[in-house]
């Protein structure tokens, strides 16, 4: 999703971190392939010769743009970036990001919380103001976008403060002309819905209006559109027949989750709609998890935990 240099933040990755596993990568002779071509040839069925990598980025922050696609460009590694194009039209900024804001910007020590369990909860230290920040997030997707923003905008009332209309600039997306500008150096770009909600929680039209009008943005704005989808939140749950139905009537030829596993060749080409289930797995931040996964090794660990 991001990328930081010499400020961690919580939710993003180390460019340093990221270059020295494409370099271990690179080392070790894998392949480090475009995501259409790695559809592709899950979808032709057949093995791949050696160990093949496509990252993704999903959402897409301005901070790709300023860090992350020179790392990638360094190790000559392609990268395809999802956007939320209601996100990238500066019509919103995304719904986590307005509680990490609010949090970090509260003057008030302590605040109530409605959703999940609920509570008061002692904002404390900007350590522990991002640790209540991931409780808040997960209790937010489990409502629906209008309950969840209710309780977004309840949040900033009480700590005091206003949310801005635009993301501030840790937050800010790409603009289109950046996303072009990044389309010339090689990186592809897909759908990533509108506003980012979880899908399966959407009513019919509004849920179809988020897949179909996101890929009409990006045809719009991209010269070669890449036609793979990801899904917000991307688990099992999050989506269903209704939205691979939905794609696949829009000429989506794949979809990507966040189901953490490897992505099969046999089972993609032959089960009718898995290749709107494509499992990704997080990229774990550092050299030797990285190789963990991407040798296989993390399968055969699985295996023995069963």
């Amino acid at each position: 999703h991001r990328f930081h240099s010499d400020q961690p933040r919580h939710d993003s990755e180390s460019v340093d971190g990221l270059r020295a596993a494409l370099e271990a990568m690179r080392g070790e002779g894998y392949e480090l392939a475009a995501l259409d071509v790695v559809v592709a040839g899950l979808r032709e069925g057949a093995p791949f010769p050696r160990p093949t990598v496509a990252f993704t980025i999903d959402d897409g922050y301005r901070d790709f743009l300023e860090l992350g696609a020179d790392a990638f460009a360094a190790y000559d590694c392609p990268a395809t970036v999802f956007l939320a194009t209601g996100f990238i039209d500066g019509d919103l900024w995304l719904w986590w990001d307005q509680i990490d804001w609010i949090l970090q910007s509260a003057p008030r020590r302590t605040v109530e919380w409605t959703l999940g369990s609920g509570g008061m909860f002692d904002l404390g230290p900007m350590g522990s103001r991002l640790d209540i920040a991931e409780r808040f997030w997960e209790d937010c997707k489990g409502v629906g976008s209008a309950r969840r923003q209710a309780v977004i905008q309840e949040l900033a009332e009480q700590c005091g403060v206003q949310l801005p209309k635009t993301p501030p600039a840790d937050f800010a997306p790409l603009s289109w002309d950046e996303v072009r500008a990044l389309e010339g150096r090689g990186f592809t770009f897909g759908p990533h819905t509108v506003s980012h909600p979880i899908l399966a929680r959407l009513d019919h039209p509004t849920a179809l209006a988020e897949i179909g009008d996101s890929w009409a943005r990006v045809r719009e704005e991209v010269s070669a559109p890449l036609p793979i989808f990801a899904y917000p939140n991307g688990q099992s749950g999050d989506f269903g027949d209704r939205e691979i139905r939905a794609l696949d009537e829009h000429g989506l030829v794949a979809a990507v989750t966040t189901e953490q596993a490897y992505a099969e060749p046999r089972r993609v080409s032959q089960v009718g709609d898995e290749r709107f289930r494509i499992p990704r797995f997080d990229y774990p931040g550092h050299v030797h998890p990285t190789l963990q996964i991407t040798s296989g090794l993390e399968a055969l660990v699985r295996r023995v935990r069963r």
